[in-house]
Parts: C-alpha cells; sequence; structure tokens
C-alpha cells in the first residue's frame, strides 16, 4: 500500500514537474526579410526596442530572438528562403518585412518585382506559414524611411503596401502597418530622438503591441 502511494505522489510531481517545465517553454521569433533601416540590429534600431519592452515587462527569459535579416531583401528572395531560415527554425512568431527593394530595384538595378509577381510570393509565404501555423507579423514598407527615396518611388511602395493588407486579411494574418502610421506627411519626430531612431520606436513599439497578445 506505502509501495502504491509512493508511485502516484511520485507521479502527480512528475506531472506537475512537466508542467511547470512545459510553461516556460520559450516562444521563439524570426525576424525575416529586408531592413526597416540600417538601424535595425544597433540601438535605436526597431528589434531593439522589442527587446526593451520584453526587459521592462521581465519577460525577456520567455523568448528566444533569430534574426534572419538581410539589407535588400526582394520577395523573391524570402520566398526562395523561407525553408532555411524560417521553416526549418520552427518559430512561434515570424515578423516580416519586405516591398521596399521590390521597387527601388526596379529603377536603380533593373531587377525588382512586378506588382502580379510580388502578389503571387507573397501569398505563398502567407499561406506557408500558416500551414505551419506560424504567427505572422506582416510590416508593411515605408519608403521615405530610405535615403533619395522620391515621392513617385514612395506612392509606388503604398501600392505594395495596399496589397499586402488585402493579403494579409484575406488570410487573417495579423498587420504592423507602419506604412500607415509612419506615412510622410503625418509623422512627427518626437525630441530628443532623431527622425529615424523616432521612426524605428513606433515601428517596434507597434510591433511588439502585436506579438504580446499572440500565444
Amino acid at each position: 500500500m506505502l509501495t502504491n502511494l509512493f508511485f502516484i505522489a511520485l507521479f502527480v510531481f512528475c506531472m506537475i514537474l512537466f508542467s511547470m517545465n512545459h510553461g516556460k517553454k520559450k516562444k521563439k521569433v524570426v525576424f525575416f526579410g529586408d531592413m526597416f533601416s540600417e538601424l535595425d540590429l544597433q540601438p535605436g534600431g526597431y528589434i531593439s526596442w522589442i527587446t526593451q519592452h520584453l526587459k521592462n515587462e521581465g519577460i525577456e527569459d520567455n523568448y528566444t530572438m533569430v534574426m534572419a535579416v538581410k539589407p535588400g531583401e526582394k520577395i523573391y528572395d524570402l520566398y526562395m528562403q523561407l525553408e532555411e531560415k524560417v521553416l526549418t527554425q520552427e518559430p512561434r512568431i515570424m515578423v516580416m518585412y519586405a516591398g521596399v527593394h521590390d521597387v527601388w530595384d526596379k529603377y536603380v538595378k533593373g531587377t525588382g518585382t512586378g506588382l502580379q509577381t510580388f502578389e503571387k510570393l507573397f501569398t505563398g509565404i502567407v499561406q506557408k506559414c500558416n500551414a505551419a501555423n506560424i504567427k505572422l507579423i506582416v510590416c508593411t514598407p515605408v519608403g521615405w524611411i530610405k535615403p533619395d527615396f522620391d515621392r513617385q518611388l514612395t506612392a509606388e511602395v503604398d501600392e505594395y503596401a495596399l496589397l499586402m493588407r488585402t493579403i494579409a486579411n484575406t488570410y487573417d494574418v495579423h498587420v504592423a502597418d507602419l506604412n500607415a502610421i509612419l506615412n510622410e506627411e503625418t509623422f512627427v519626430p518626437q525630441e530628443p530622438l532623431s527622425p529615424l531612431v523616432t521612426a524605428n520606436k513606433i515601428a517596434g513599439d507597434e510591433v511588439w503591441r502585436i506579438m504580446s497578445f499572440l500565444k
């Protein structure tokens, strides 16, 4: 009888321990795509502001942050690299920024991405993430954040951002609508931060707002 009670108690203890450890499983977040700005991986970049939110709330140890961003990435690059850089990582959340160089490179290098091709490849990425049960946060592109972007190019980036919103809504994907939030005509830098750092802070705050309620 005592032996049976001992094993029952041991079983209950193991289940409690398992439950506690299971609850502490880290959420893996992959940041994927083009860089929002040259500050992305530095202090003042939007990812650093997300990290600061984690520290402020004392939950930094609950997350694993994986950086898979590279300047100049276009939607074709992301589609081809999705398996290697994201799906094999089996993240809970993916934050993706794309669209700027799909426009910019059309004029500078002749290697950009037409809107129809962008739609096809972006939709493919969304579908693959949904199939892998990855919570996707799509960041709409902001043209003026890069130097030498004139109004014509910015207006074209806005078209790509609109397309991304539409597809994201169709597939019930989360959108950090940086294009709308950081509209050139409504964006007001916050003192004492520089306009670029302020833009990154706003972007980080918006991505964190969405990340914080994803289970």
